[in-house]
């Protein structure tokens, strides 16, 4: 009975892997809840009553911020939708008495990087066809090239900028376990996928993930080669898409040298449609500063679910989203988002070229979060998801996964605070599966070995 379980579990890897890292994960939305159901049954999981209590509660404060702040309901059932299944995913805990294969681990790993692996190559033959196909218009250096590594994965959401985030994580993983090969490919597609804020996000996730081995004379060769690494990543963007690394370049002094703005003048500017030098994006963080001081009662309630800076605020507001038939029949402004963000981030300023980039756009799981659903229960939220996460570091700090593993987290925190990448499904899912199989089977202390699959 044990193997046919395990033989279920991998299977349901694999289809939920073949999901979340090709074309078809736009469709994810539709089917999450029955997902997170499909796992709690097939890992033998349960949702414990503090669990439910938090569930209810949310429930209820957000019916009661709904009701103070219009009744948006289209908007709330729909965030509360893809927001609560993973939240019941973090708190689900193993059923008692219950057997855990301790090859989930390494399954985990060699299933996924197989499809990763499979995915990577045909995104590498879409780079390889947009290079030659357009060789007389688009060199090697063209911006023509930065979103043609996607492949099987496609182009829908933030397309090849998740799949370079997936290859950092991978990479840097591999690496800890000393697995160069593989690390230096995933390494490799990851660079491919010219995503400039997740490479900068992921060299400060390594420093602060390895901030103890920095002062420690004796972890000072991991740490060379790390960093080392990832410099050699900023060369090679560098050296074969200089207009991108000069974006990068730009992007960090844009926001270096417009600390200090007006936030009424860009807004006006904004609401005109007009460009604008002052990175979008902090004007967004400044105005949700300003908000909170003229509506105090967002500290307490929140908007409601889906009616600020949310994925599903931005799906259902009839401009922005790629899905025709929300874009053609729904029109759910709430007053919040149309005043605060949605000007900021519309069809017609992202025509205008670099407007759409991410310097300018609103997003930001980690403040939707607490503009949504209030500082009290954001930060009731937040707790969650830091106990978890620290809960499965303290288990495995004897490993060789104890840095990946501190990495994942880190990173995952970093671009959820300046994109919405906990609300992206095909992002949050592989990551939530991976804490939870190494939350529920124990580790074994493998620190000295040279291999881990």
């Amino acid at each position: 009975m044990k193997v046919r379980l395990n033989h279920i579990q991998q299977v349901f890897l694999a289809f939920l892997f073949l999901a979340c890292f090709m074309f078809v994960r736009k469709y994810l939305i539709l089917v999450y809840p029955f997902i997170v159901f499909g796992i709690i049954r097939v890992f033998r999981l349960r949702l414990n009553r503090k669990g439910l209590i938090l569930i209810f509660m949310i429930l209820g404060i957000s019916l009661l911020s709904s009701l103070i702040n219009g009744l948006w309901l289209v908007n709330n059932v729909l965030s509360l939708y893809i927001f609560l299944p993973s939240l019941v995913l973090i708190m689900a805990k193993r059923e008692r008495n219950t057997f855990a294969n301790e090859a989930l681990r390494s399954q985990f790993w060699k299933i996924s990087s197989i499809i990763l692996l499979f995915v990577n190559f045909s995104a590498l033959c879409t780079f390889v066809y947009t290079h030659y196909s357009h060789r007389f218009v688009a060199p090697i250096t063209s911006d023509l090239l930065d979103d043609a590594f996607y492949g099987l994965y496609g182009k829908y959401g933030l397309g090849g900028h998740i799949l370079s985030v997936l290859n950092i994580i991978y990479a840097v993983r591999f690496f800890f376990v000393r697995r160069f090969k593989l690390a230096l490919t995933f390494l490799i597609c990851s660079i491919l996928g010219f995503y400039g804020l997740g490479l900068l996000l992921a060299i400060l996730s390594l420093l602060v993930s390895l901030r103890k081995r920095i002062l420690s004379r004796g972890s000072l060769k991991v740490v060379f080669a790390a960093v080392t690494l990832m410099a050699l990543s900023v060369g090679v963007i560098r050296t074969i898409n200089r207009h991108n690394y000069d974006y990068i370049k730009n992007t960090l002094m844009s926001f270096v040298d417009n600390a200090s703005f007006d936030y009424h003048e860009e807004m006006k500017k904004a609401n005109n449609f007009q460009t604008t030098s002052v990175p979008r994006k902090i004007t967004f963080y400044k105005g949700v500063g300003l908000r909170i001081m003229e509506t105090p009662s967002i500290l307490l309630l929140g908007t409601s679910p889906g009616t600020y800076n949310s994925r599903t605020a931005f799906l259902l507001n009839g401009d922005i989203s790629r899905t025709k038939m929300l874009r053609d029949n729904v029109k759910k402004r709430p007053p919040y988002h149309q005043i605060d963000v949605f000007p900021l981030f519309n069809t017609i300023t992202t025509r205008v070229p670099w407007m759409g980039g991410t310097r300018n756009q609103p997003f930001s799981s980690v403040i939707s979060i607490f503009m949504e659903y209030g500082f009290l229960l954001g930060t009731l939220i937040m707790l969650v998801f830091y106990r978890f996460g620290s809960r499965v570091i303290k288990e495995y700090k004897e490993t060789l996964d104890y840095y990946p593993l501190q990495f994942i987290l880190i990173y995952t925190f970093f671009l959820s605070f300046f994109v919405y990448y906990f609300d992206l499904i095909e992002y949050s899912l592989p990551i939530l599966i991976l804490l939870k199989i190494y939350e529920i089977v124990p580790p074994k202390p493998i620190l000295n070995k040279v291999r881990q699959s």
